[in-house]
């Protein structure tokens, strides 16, 4: 392709699995939607660097159908998730140590300092109504009514941490300079939400109007208003170097960290 076209860029998706490399710190994780680049690290694509863009696929529990129920969601030691049982809040430290391995390493120039895009993302920020059989939830028309009942319950634990894992991932990416990314826009009654209402979605208040279709932006995900930024305001105005948290965990907060240098005041 490159020979045919030399001014392409290559974008190349992750793999779902817990492919990785030797010493990585955590093995045994898995990711879905194509989110793992870790082999990338000590297996480098034959590809030039300048034609290659690295463009994971990064998903949250509460998304897909039934949620992706990975154990770094759910705990406060990725090495001991069973026994470390954790809170919402503390995906702000889990994560990135989650993403660092999968593909936020290769953005630092000791590990390639590699483009990065990413190439979905999506959340439905919080807006949920759960129906009889619902496909976020995983419910089907086969479930008996116990299994309904478990797989809402299952699903409470994962719904709880979908605002605090978009907010964790728009800090990452703010305070790793990673700024290029493609958030779904359309499928509003979809498992990741939308740009725009769907038939479906909730408004803040929890009311639903199926008119809202198509005809209402989502102001929890685009506001320009900085007393109540949307969602991607945040990234764009790399607002994330004023909350007071080490969100790539580096070690540096806000104006100490060198990829916030001119925003700590934003």
């Amino acid at each position: 392709v490159l020979q045919a076209a030399p001014n392409a860029l290559v974008f190349v998706q992750g793999i779902d699995g817990n492919s990785h490399c030797g010493g990585d710190d955590y093995p045994y994780w898995f990711s879905d939607w194509g989110g793992n680049l870790a082999r990338q690290h000590c297996a480098p694509l034959d590809i030039p660097k300048s034609k290659l863009v690295l463009s994971p696929h990064v998903y949250g529990p509460a998304e897909g159908e039934g949620g992706r129920d990975r154990p770094y969601f759910f705990t406060t030691d990725p090495r001991n998730p069973e026994n470390n049982p954790g809170q919402p809040e503390d995906l702000k430290t889990v994560m990135p140590q989650v993403w660092d391995q999968f593909f936020g390493r290769l953005a630092e120039p000791e590990h390639g300092n590699y483009a990065i895009a990413i190439g979905e993302f999506g959340s439905r920020y919080g807006r949920f109504t759960i129906q009889g059989n619902d496909p976020i939830v995983g419910t089907t028309d086969r479930d008996s009514a116990r299994e309904k009942r478990r797989k809402r319950a299952d699903f409470e634990a994962k719904k709880i941490r979908d605002v605090p894992w978009a907010d964790a991932f728009v800090g990452y990416l703010t305070e790793k300079g990673i700024t290029d990314t493609f958030l779904w826009a359309i499928n509003g009654n979809g498992p990741v939400g939308g740009l725009y209402y769907g038939e479906s979605m909730p408004r803040p208040d929890g009311t639903v109007h199926p008119e809202d279709q198509w005809q209402r932006l989502r102001r929890d995900l685009i506001n320009a208003n900085p007393q109540a930024p949307g969602l991607l305001n945040r990234l764009w105005s790399k607002a994330a170097c004023a909350d007071g948290f080490d969100n790539d965990q580096d070690g540096l907060v806000d104006a100490q960290d060198p990829a916030c240098a001119g925003h700590a005041g934003d």
